[in-house]
């Protein structure tokens, strides 16, 4: 590794994906120093899991927010029809039996191979990586001084984690430059370098001792792995109990938000509400995103949620019904509150 002046990581997540890279001097300074993609536009360090292909199946055309609002362009110019859109697709290799040839279903019903779809997604967070890396430094990076990580759930069988190796080379990362870390493992290691270490009202800045253990939950998007480490005389980091968790991420949030909304309205709603109005549609959900990142278990406080127009246009189109008078007589009349 001592040959590599930059490593770069790669967090491919269900949700929401990003890049960040860390230069050796920068590390040997502060190895908590890095520098994280910000997604112009939006204020965040993440951009949504989002692919857009173009027609002929092999050429990228956007990823992340810009993925999304292409996509939304090509719906009301009723000119999507050809194209490839897949969203929160890493969950299908935890869903699915993984083959050689294997294919994914993208938003419209349509299918192309599954490790096109990932390799190109990784290409797109690897090319915007060295792009922002190489205007810091005027092109000096040389590629066989980069070393890249790319991080998958600790849950995930093997055959799943030798597909995200194979669609990174198919990306153009060699494999002798590439390691696939644990997202626990990841994590584990960053926070030795945090001050969580309290000695009288004192915090210290040292890392996590020789023989400390501790748990590492990580609650992503797609899955929630548990995992208790170790810290050994090495440095090293010891598994004491092997990593375990399930497909419980916080997507199944999203999927139980859907799941009301269908059940205040019907489900023909807001099926015909994501056809026709793809754009609100995403714009509501990153909308209850922030919501549901604000949500404090230890109060009991009313959630506002600001709803399209379209949603209620739709509701009144299909229904013959104004919103208000559904959330009436639906289930949640007592719990829902329409001003």
């Amino acid at each position: 590794m001592s040959k590599h002046i930059l490593v770069a990581a790669i967090d491919f997540g269900t949700t929401y994906s990003s890049w960040a890279f860390s230069f050796k001097y920068e590390y040997d300074t502060d190895p908590t120093q890095v520098s994280a993609k910000q997604w112009q536009g939006h204020e965040s360090q993440k951009g949504p899991t989002c692919v857009l292909i173009k027609p002929d199946g092999k050429t990228l055309h956007s990823f992340g927010f810009d993925a999304e609002t292409k996509y939304a362009e090509l719906i009301e110019e009723d000119e999507h029809n050809n194209w490839y859109f897949f969203k929160r697709f890493k969950m299908m290799l935890w869903k699915q039996k993984l083959i050689r040839n294997s294919l994914l279903e993208d938003e419209n019903g349509r299918k192309l191979m599954t490790r096109t779809v990932f390799a190109l997604s990784i290409k797109y967070l690897k090319d915007d990586l060295l792009s922002v890396s190489k205007d810091r430094i005027a092109d000096a990076v040389l590629q066989n001084e980069i070393h890249w990580v790319l991080t998958v759930p600790a849950i995930w069988d093997n055959a799943a984690k030798q597909f995200m190796r194979e669609a990174a080379e198919e990306a153009g990362m060699e494999s002798g430059m590439l390691s696939i870390a644990l997202e626990p493992e990841a994590a584990s290691l960053f926070c030795r370098h945090l001050p969580v270490e309290r000695s009288g009202c004192q915090l210290s800045l040292g890392s996590l001792r020789a023989g400390k253990q501790y748990l590492v939950l990580d609650a992503g998007g797609g899955t929630v792995d548990i995992t208790v480490h170790e810290v050994m005389p090495s440095g090293d980091v010891k598994e004491l109990y092997k990593a375990s968790g399930g497909a419980w991420g916080g997507t199944k949030v999203d999927d139980s938000f859907e799941e009301f909304l269908a059940c205040l309205t019907e489900k023909t709603v807001l099926k015909k509400f994501k056809e026709d109005h793809l754009d609100d549609y995403l714009d509501l959900f990153r909308r209850f995103e922030v919501k549901k990142r604000n949500i404090d278990p230890d109060k009991d406080s009313k959630v506002v949620m600001s709803m399209p127009l379209a949603f209620f246009t739709t509701v009144k189109d299909l229904l013959n019904k104004e919103f208000n008078e559904v959330v009436k007589h639906s289930s949640y009349s007592k719990l829902v509150r329409f001003p």
